[in-house]
């Protein structure tokens, strides 16, 4: 063997390695975004220790996703900071603990793009703390009872 370890470059990628087009195992939901437009989704979280789970991807180009806390005044507060995601190219997706109860906002934006709508598959999921895997929660209660400032 030369230099290389017996790694090969070049060559084609298995079809198994392509992301896109795969299925997920829960049903997406499509909905288009315009041009410069806005999605969100509300939701009342009754349960501290709740868990948002998403998963999203665009046929075309980028989109942003953010996750708030909405206060009494209207007030939000970025629980996930609003990002631009390259969801074209790969899937996107995620879980968010939610450790208040109140009110909040799941976004997509397409605010900095003027000229392309968007064509966006999405699911989110909120879960009780009761409908949360074990393992997960065993990760938020050992959080909680860490102290970082060690």
């Amino acid at each position: 063997m030369s230099g290389n370890a017996g790694i090969r470059v070049g060559g084609k990628i298995p079809k198994s390695f392509n992301l896109k087009g795969r299925e997920p195992p829960h049903t997406l939901t499509t909905h288009g975004v315009s041009r410069g437009g806005v999605i969100e989704f509300k939701y009342e979280v009754k349960n501290a220790n709740s868990v948002m789970r998403y998963e999203f991807q665009t046929d075309c180009n980028d989109i942003k996703f953010g996750f708030d806390r909405v206060d009494a005044k209207g007030k939000k507060t970025a629980i996930l900071k609003l990002e631009k995601y390259n969801s074209h190219m790969v899937p996107e997706n995620g879980e968010i603990l939610i450790s208040e109860t109140g009110t909040y906002v799941a976004r997509f934006d397409n605010s900095h793009s003027w000229t392309k709508s968007k064509k966006l598959s999405y699911w989110l999921e909120l879960l009780e703390p009761s409908d949360v895997e074990p393992e997960f929660q065993e990760m938020v209660e050992g959080a909680d009872s860490m102290n970082l400032n060690d």
